[in-house]
């Protein structure tokens, strides 16, 4: 994932994909899992990703981030995701 956002994103101070990233991603997941325990993990890891770097992300690069997310998990339903 962070890979491609790296290829395929704007180059801006603020982004940050390295294991400090990784790191608050899965922190992130972790808090979800404990309060959605209803939750299928894709969507929790998703839902995680999502609140770690869309405040960061510029708006169009937020339309190539939300892309890479679907071209990434195709079969998961992102609106119940951003429903939370």
């Amino acid at each position: 994932m962070y890979k491609l956002c790296t290829i395929q994103l704007s180059k801006q101070k603020q982004y940050d994909y390295s294991l400090r990233s990784l790191k608050s991603v899965l922190l992130s997941a972790g808090i979800l899992r404990r309060e959605n325990t209803g939750m299928q993990e894709i969507q929790i890891l998703i839902r995680a990703m999502e609140l770690s770097n869309n405040p960061k992300l510029l708006r169009q690069d937020l339309i190539i981030f939300n892309g890479i997310v679907k071209d990434i998990f195709p079969q998961t339903d992102l609106d119940i995701i951003v429903d939370l």
